[in-house]
């Protein structure tokens, strides 16, 4: 019964879900105008000139060579740290696919295996608790190992974490396995700072930390989503069983971190021409 009233939940809810993921891919896609400040064009004020019973306003304006070179400069760094970052915000985007789907699945998982709602809190709370004290010392050890390193572990992490789940017997070793989650679910705290190295500061730094919470929020959006459609084909085209599915699903999760760390093993992140790279930022 919790199996199909799951599967009622995301046929009704996948419409809804799939505008909310073309809205956020269009938000993070899209890129702002954002003010230039000294590279604004100079324009002189309007001046007044009189010629008998007619008067005419000339207005002038300047768009100097150097401040031209300057706008086009600033275009080509922000195009390269575009480039730069997009392996960031995928690591985060499929994170946070992971959570999505953890939040939809694990609670039918966990009352399927016989646990009560009490332990259900408890191993929903497990995965925060975990995050609390991995998070921050996963920040400082990218900054001796690397951004794009700590990342790939976090995928790692997520990726055993879920493969695990899927094959937990009780509602003990699925907190085990959200334990383990939670100690690498660093990924949008080290993207931000990724970001912070390898964006030029001003105007393009806020943009680029937008975007990661951007990809952050699309994953979430996402996660249940594909948690469903998961399910959905498990059974029509594998002929999972229904009490099987969220298995399933956990499994199908665990490739998709895997798929996306196997496409970022040879990425190096480098700061683009003109920005001031930090330490950790290759």
């Amino acid at each position: 019964v919790p199996s199909r009233a799951f599967m009622a939940l995301c046929r009704h809810t996948s419409s809804l879900s799939l505008f909310l993921i073309l809205s956020a891919a269009a938000a993070l896609a899209v890129t702002p105008a954002a003010p230039r400040g000294a590279l604004r064009p100079a324009v002189s004020r309007p001046r007044l000139r009189h010629f008998g019973q007619r008067s005419e306003v000339l207005v002038l304006s300047a768009d100097p060579p150097a401040q031209r070179g300057a706008v086009r400069s600033g275009a080509a760094v922000r195009s390269a740290a575009t480039g730069a970052l997009l392996p960031i915000w995928l690591a985060v985007f499929v994170q946070m696919v992971g959570v999505g789907i953890n939040l939809s699945t694990l609670p039918l998982f966990v009352l399927s295996l016989g646990g009560t709602p009490l332990q259900l809190a408890s191993v929903v709370s497990a995965f925060s608790g975990a995050q609390m004290l991995g998070g921050p010392l996963l920040v400082r050890v990218s900054g001796r190992v690397g951004r794009l390193a700590v990342l790939r572990c976090c995928l790692a992490g997520n990726a055993l974490a879920a493969l695990l789940t899927s094959v937990a017997p009780g509602y003990r070793c699925v907190a085990l396995c959200r334990v383990l989650a939670g100690l690498f679910a660093a990924s949008v705290p080290v993207a931000q700072v990724a970001v912070t190295d390898v964006v030029p500061a001003g105007a393009a730094t806020s943009q680029a930390l937008s975007r990661v919470g951007s990809a952050a929020s699309a994953g979430i959006i996402a996660g249940p989503a594909i948690g469903g459609v998961l399910g959905l084909a498990a059974r029509h085209l594998l002929g999972v069983p229904p009490h099987r599915e969220a298995r399933a699903v956990f499994a199908a999760s665990a490739c998709l971190a895997a798929l996306v760390l196997l496409a970022t093993m040879r990425v190096r992140l480098a700061p683009p021409p003109g920005a001031a790279g930090g330490p950790g930022a290759a």
